[in-house]
């Protein structure tokens, strides 16, 4: 790992942190700039070490993403939701030109039956409350869902992407209750931070496994 690379890591996670501190901040300039900036700074390590070209754009999706989830309204919704679900796209095509895109033994298995019953069990749940995101929410809910379950199968080598990949679920899962579920007083309050926690985490856990495999 280069001088470069390092730093670039460190200004991610810094980042990462100024996000996380500023989540409570109404109309903060800051925000899109640290949300953003975090992710990019992936993309950017992904770039310097030379890694797979597919991994690159789908963190550079993941950022538009995020740039278009800092606003409010339905349509930074529909294009942010639309941005990660080509990430997820490029994800799931990174996966499967990995060796076993299908877990081959007993707890690799379990983990995407678990998955695949979880995104069915939560698409039940929100799919009544999307309104006119419905057909849209559905597809991103099957996008990510693969995703993660072909993440599974990874060889051990990359388990650190597998793992990145399941906090990438459980973030969204989050964010899609957080966004249609039904409201509760004071949600909010702890929902948000782990949500970017998950999310930023698990883009980072994806980037460092495929960049360093395990031997």
């Amino acid at each position: 790992m280069s001088v470069l690379v390092g730093v670039l890591w460190v200004v991610g996670a810094a980042l990462s942190l100024g996000y996380l501190t500023r989540l409570r901040a109404e109309q903060d300039a800051w925000r899109p700039l640290l949300k953003t900036g975090a992710t990019l700074a992936l993309a950017l390590i992904v770039i310097v070490e030379g890694g797979w070209v597919l991994l690159a754009l789908a963190l550079l999706c993941s950022a538009a993403g995020d740039a278009a989830l800092t606003r409010s309204g339905e349509r930074p919704l529909m294009f942010g939701m639309a941005a990660f679900g080509l990430a997820h796209v490029f994800y799931l095509i990174l996966f499967i030109n990995q060796e076993g895109a299908i877990g081959r033994d007993g707890p690799r298995a379990v983990m995407q039956a678990a998955t695949l019953i979880a995104g069915a069990l939560l698409l039940h749940r929100l799919y009544g409350r999307m309104g006119e995101l419905r057909l849209p929410g559905a597809i991103y809910a099957v996008l990510v869902t693969v995703m993660s379950i072909v993440g599974f199968g990874l060889p051990p080598s990359l388990w650190p992407a597998s793992f990145g990949a399941a906090l990438f679920f459980c973030s969204d899962a989050l964010l899609a209750e957080s966004l249609f579920g039904p409201r509760r007083e004071g949600d909010e309050g702890w929902r948000a931070p782990l949500i970017w926690i998950l999310y930023w985490g698990g883009q980072a856990a994806i980037t460092a496994g495929m960049l360093y495999p395990r031997h």
